[in-house]
């Protein structure tokens, strides 16, 4: 029961790692987008 708690809490650790380093490369890749455009 307690090795299925932490597999829980680790996934959801996990994926909030994911969801905002996702977050975090997707504003980077539209600020370098702006950065281009503005360049032109």
């Amino acid at each position: 029961m307690v090795a299925l708690y932490l597999l829980g809490t680790f996934r959801t650790f996990a994926f909030g790692v994911i969801a905002s380093a996702v977050s975090i490369d997707i504003t980077v890749s539209e600020h370098l987008l702006v950065q281009i455009d503005n360049q032109r």
